[in-house]
């Protein structure tokens, strides 16, 4: 059963919570296919990769994110990459501290060569929180940049999770 968030739980953003997400509304759709050797630049899903977080937030226990830093692996060694092959990130994270934590720590865990520039972008600060359009958006955005030269290269690590502990990542390639 879904529900939705309320503000006794502490999850909006508000005057009193400034360590909650703007809720937002939008729909989203995304074509999948083979490259196409005739389309010019596209978007390629190089790897992808799922983990279980245990230490979630408001579960108690320790954040070392062991499930994110799973998902990343099993992304990247599907990609054939290693994090410091990447350009840049994209989240799902929604204002909140804790996901952002989780990413420096999977970061941390992960990058194993010195990187000068290696941006984290999250849309929820322009779009809000999507909920189940949010993979969408992260491809379009992913797209877009890359499109509109707005990227330091074109090599993007996407991750996700939700309140229940569950991570996905994919590694995107602009080629």
């Amino acid at each position: 059963m879904l529900t939705q968030p309320t503000e006794e739980q502490e999850k909006l953003l508000t005057s009193r919570n400034s360590d909650g997400f703007i809720p937002g509304e939008a729909a989203a759709a995304i074509l999948v296919g083979n490259p196409l050797s005739n389309a010019g630049s596209q978007l390629l899903c190089l790897g992808l990769g799922s983990g279980m977080e245990k230490a979630f937030e408001g579960s108690e226990l320790p954040l070392r994110a062991d499930g994110l830093v799973a998902a990343i692996r099993e992304a990247l060694a599907e990609a054939g990459y290693d994090m410091g092959d990447l350009d840049f990130r994209i989240t799902d994270a929604a204002g909140g501290q804790y996901n952002f934590k989780e990413a420096a720590l999977a970061l941390t865990r992960l990058l194993r060569k010195r990187k000068e520039k290696f941006d984290i972008w999250h849309q929820t600060d322009c779009i809000g929180e999507v909920g189940a359009a949010t993979v969408p958006m992260i491809l379009i955005v992913a797209w877009l940049a890359c499109r509109k030269g707005y990227v330091d290269g074109p090599r993007i690590l996407c991750h996700v999770g939700n309140d229940d502990g569950k991570r996905g990542d994919l590694v995107l390639s602009y080629q």
